[in-house]
């Protein structure tokens, strides 16, 4: 199964599960029209309401994804991650490391020099409810620093992101290699 059958039915499920059982809970005791009502309303507003938004929202991500030049199946998934190298020092790379996170914007959570570890937060947009970005730098001999980037969701059940969290490790990735040293 390709990356975007995936998302299409991740999407789906997501959707369809809880609104169908919503609306045949809904059928069932609410409206008094019983529990075998209850049970075809579920099945049949979940399938149509799923198979709708599962088509809406799956194909506005993958054009928004599409649209930043991105194809490869682990580009239409909302946990992002890049690693990259800099021709700087592990404390140079840190702090511009930082720079770079806190220019998303993003609030930066914790920082630490020592382990190289700086974790943010980035505020609600209409494309999310807000990401966790994690940079770690590892110092690879003395003049040179590995960086790990990870952008992914605050809200754990996100499926789709319209690319956002893939903008938030282009943008750091941007502003760590803009001033050299990659």
């Amino acid at each position: 199964m390709g990356a975007k059958s995936k998302l299409y039915g991740k999407v789906f499920l997501t959707i369809a599960i809880p609104y169908g059982l919503l609306f045949g809970l809904y059928l069932a005791v609410v409206s008094g029209q019983g529990v075998a009502s209850g049970v075809l309303g579920a099945l049949l507003s979940g399938l149509l309401f799923g198979l709708a938004m599962a088509t809406i929202l799956g194909t506005m991500h993958i054009a928004s994804v599409r649209r930043r030049g991105r194809e490869g199946p682990a580009d239409f998934s909302v946990k992002q991650r890049q690693q990259l190298r800099l021709a700087l020092p592990p404390i140079k790379a840190f702090e511009r490391a930082v720079q770079a996170v806190t220019a998303l914007p993003a609030t930066v959570t914790s920082s630490d020099s020592e382990s190289g570890h700086i974790e943010a937060k980035v505020g609600m947009s209409w494309r999310s409810w807000g990401e966790t970005v994690t940079i770690v730098v590892q110092p690879q001999g003395s003049s040179s620093s590995s960086v790990c980037i990870e952008s992914r969701p605050r809200l754990r059940i996100t499926v789709v992101d319209y690319g956002k969290n893939r903008q938030n490790v282009e943008r750091i990735v941007g502003a760590l290699t803009a001033g050299g040293g990659s």
